[in-house]
């Protein structure tokens, strides 16, 4: 944790503290279990464990006589092994609006503490096991964003409201939230109608530029959340003094600074609910309060907008991402407090509005460790704010990311007076970190509700202001992407709305793909052209893929990459926000069909003297019921006595030298399902009207016609003497075969006659 430095301007005591870090010894000899534990052990609430109970659990515990005593068997015995002392409502029972609280689901939270030696984790562990636990969370210490130095108190020091450049070397011009022109022009300073709850460290509510403004400690005002002192006595602290001051120092009474919302008749404009979750602690320590159940009380006593500079403790930033993609997907405490507040802060039990605002916005200052990552700051609900410094850069140590919605002045490191001046318990003080910013947007958004507020006006409209208002792109932020821009109260103020977002494409065909085809679906976005809104595709792998920008979105469908069946993709403009746009996009992929054969192939023969060559139309062979175009594959069996070659759906057979072949032809489609034929190919002398081979023969002498036939052959030797005479039956690619080893060797001449017809022939027997 970054160490607290406060300065304070002459004729009032100087003091400092500091809070460091908790430090949790590890044995040397300790295991890498041992290791790990500690350091998750390290940023949380020791003794306590937060869980979400059953309704007949809730019953056994409320029903025992004390914590060891309960209906459940197993809660008694882990009861007596953790040593539980207490075991009570996270949300005390909430009088009138006890109904909704119930309905939100409230009731269900239960904070349990022990004395036991039990790690945290391990007494969650043992919690989780048990039937009736619904949820167990573990309380994690919270921290103030901010770091301070000493300087006098000027109204003029106030850059974050109106910077001319003017305070020196590396101010820039108009670096700051534009708030003078809403004085000026819409006369609207914040009304006393409006309540802003600081959930933070106490607010003095004695200091000059505070009393009256700050609502005082009671069943219906202000509370302490913590265990120091009573629920209704606030411990007033250097943060929450500060923060407040930003919102609703009283402006034009001649003394200290102004707030942004701070009236303009010297009596105060909107007023603040201190909710206080930090108190002394011992030494220069600070110890942390109900911060779940501040968010509660807020709602219930009339805020509308809630203030928190603080955000729960990471060792590190991988932990710190993990927490926020926990948070957002699971259940918690605070999470339903947040939930419970932008739903039902400005409405009574009866759910009637009776504020100037029907529910209520929750901002959060991003954080100061200057990562990615942030708790509760990246839940998708609330407001994030990030922090920009005097010379128009957003801060080193301001987390960033998609996620933060807007960014306002949090003061610089190095000067005094780059910082951000503010009331404090002993007078005022410099202060930078994001918990300075946070009250500057949360201001802001206090004059929005004092002007437009009243009978019908929404949360969502309040959202809608401060963020569209805002100026994009003005901000150096270093590299570093952020959601919103930088706070302009004027321009919220001017904002007169925006387009919807919508979708619209060009495509007219339907979802409906066979299995190999693909398409490429182009999708405009209107609506979103200043890129406020972030947008994103979930779902529809592997088939369908989407690349997105501000205002388009690419759809890519495969067929291939998936199996028959539904697929959806959905595109989503400002998800999590009040902003929220979908679009659904289902594709349907058809079952595959595999090719088949129309035609069979006939036997084929071919000149082999003129190298003669023969075609076939394949589409004429198979056909594909999907529609595909198939690859195809020739083969040849072994030997050179032909070629076969594929292009364009068309098949052709070359004779290279005489013989007889088969030839196979396989037909894919693009999911692999195949199709096969095969034929025999013959290569001959066309202009014979018979073969006899082999020439010289040995013992078998085969007889190959023109045709199918029956061949008569006499044999007759140099003598002209009649050797053999034999009739076969032969056929053009089943040649018949004749026995001749019984003849001498020596030349025979061969006259075979068939279909009415003659030839001679010599043939040598060997």
């Amino acid at each position: 944790m970054k160490k607290l430095l406060f300065l304070f301007i002459p004729l009032f005591f100087i003091a400092s503290c500091s809070k460091e870090a908790d430090i949790v010894p590890v044995p040397e000899d300790g295991s890498q279990e041992d290791r790990t534990e500690a350091l998750v052990e390290k940023s949380l609430i020791p003794g306590m464990v937060i869980v979400q109970l059953s309704d007949a659990m809730i019953d056994a515990i409320e029903s025992a006589s004390s914590p060891v005593a309960t209906k459940s068997a197993d809660f008694n015995v882990l009861s007596e092994m953790l040593d539980i002392t207490s075991v009570e409502r996270v949300f005390p029972d909430g009088g009138r609006f006890e109904a909704r609280h119930r309905e939100a689901g409230l009731h269900r939270w239960y904070r349990i503490r022990y004395s036991g030696s039990a790690p945290v984790t391990k007494a969650a562990e043992g919690l989780e096991s048990l039937d009736g636990i619904l949820a167990v969370e573990l309380p994690r210490k919270i921290e103030q964003r901010s770091f301070h130095y000493f300087n006098d108190p000027y109204a003029y020091y106030q850059w974050g409201y109106y910077n001319d450049g003017s305070l020196g070397a590396g101010f820039r011009k108009n670096s700051d939230i534009n708030v003078v022109p809403v004085w000026d022009e819409f006369k609207e300073f914040g009304s006393k109608d409006v309540i802003v709850a600081v959930i933070d460290s106490g607010i003095d509510p004695e200091h000059e530029d505070l009393a009256g403004v700050v609502i005082p400690a009671g069943p219906e005002g202000s509370k302490n959340f913590t265990a120091v002192g009573g629920e209704y006595e606030i411990t007033p602290m250097m943060h929450g003094t500060h923060v407040g001051g930003t919102i609703g120092a009283i402006n034009n009474n001649g003394k200290g600074v102004n707030g942004v919302a701070g009236g303009n008749d010297g009596t105060g404009g909107v007023r603040l609910l201190s909710c206080a979750i930090f108190a002394p602690g011992p030494g220069d320590s600070q110890v942390g309060g109900d911060e779940a159940a501040a968010l509660v009380w807020a709602a219930d006593r009339g805020a509308v907008i809630a203030n928190n500079s603080w955000g729960y403790v990471f060792d590190d930033e991988s932990k710190a991402k993990a927490g926020a993609s926990s948070f957002e997907a699971g259940n918690s405490s605070l999470k339903s407090a947040i939930n419970y507040f932008i739903d039902y802060a400005g409405l009574d039990e009866n759910g009637t509005q009776v504020g100037p605002m029907k529910g209520g916005v929750v901002l959060f200052s991003s954080g100061n460790e200057g990562w990615a990552y942030d708790v509760p700051g990246m839940y998708s609900r609330v407001v994030a704010v990030g922090a920009i410094q005097h010379d128009n850069s957003m801060t080193s140590y301001s987390n960033y990311g998609d996620w933060v919605d807007v960014l306002a002045p949090g003061g610089g490191e190095d000067k005094a007076e780059q910082m951000i001046l503010s009331t404090t318990t002993d007078g005022y003080s410099w202060a930078s970190g994001t918990s300075m910013a946070c009250p500057h947007a949360a201001g802001v958004a206090a004059l929005l509700v004092s002007h437009f507020g009243g009978p019908g006006f929404t949360n969502k409209e309040l959202v809608e202001r401060l963020l569209f208002g805002s100026r994009m792109n003005v901000i150096d932020t270093k590299g570093k992407p952020v959601g919103g821009g930088r706070l302009d109260a004027y321009g919220s103020f001017k904002f007169s709305g925006r387009e919807a977002v919508a979708f619209s494409t060009g495509y007219t065909g339907d979802f409906v793909f066979r299995s190999h085809e693909s398409a490429e679906i182009k999708y405009t976005i209107s609506g979103n052209d200043d890129g406020r809104l972030p947008v994103i595709a979930e779902g529809g792998e592997p088939v369908i893929s989407v690349k997105c920008s501000d205002t388009e979105a690419v759809v890519r469908i495969d067929a291939l990459k998936g199996d028959p069946g539904i697929y959806t993709s959905r595109l989503t403009v400002g998800k999590g926000t009040m902003f929220e746009k979908s679009l659904a996009i289902t594709v349907e992929i058809l079952e595959n069909h595999a090719p088949k054969t129309v035609k069979v192939f006939e036997n084929v023969v071919l000149d082999a003297e003129t190298g003669e060559s023969v075609t076939f139309d394949l589409k004429e062979y198979f056909a594909d019921e999907d529609g595909e175009q198939l690859v195809y594959t020739p083969e040849v069996e072994a030997g050179s006595t032909a070629s076969a070659s594929v292009s364009n759906g068309t098949l052709t057979v070359k004779a290279l030298t005489y013989g007889q072949t088969a030839v196979s032809l396989t037909g894919k489609d693009a999911r692999g399902a195949e199709v096969k034929q095969s034929f025999n190919l013959l290569a001959r002398d066309a202009s014979r009207v018979l073969d006899l081979y082999p020439n010289p023969v040995s013992n078998i002498l085969f007889v190959r016609p023109a045709h199918d036939a029956s061949v008569s052959l006499s044999f007759y030797n140099q003598a002209g003497a009649k050797v053999l005479d034999k009739t076969v039956e032969a056929k053009l690619f089943n040649p018949a075969k004749l026995d001749v080893k019984g003849l001498a060797a020596g030349v025979y001449t061969v006259k075979a006659s068939y279909d009415g017809g003659s030839v001679t022939m010599t043939i040598v027997k060997i």
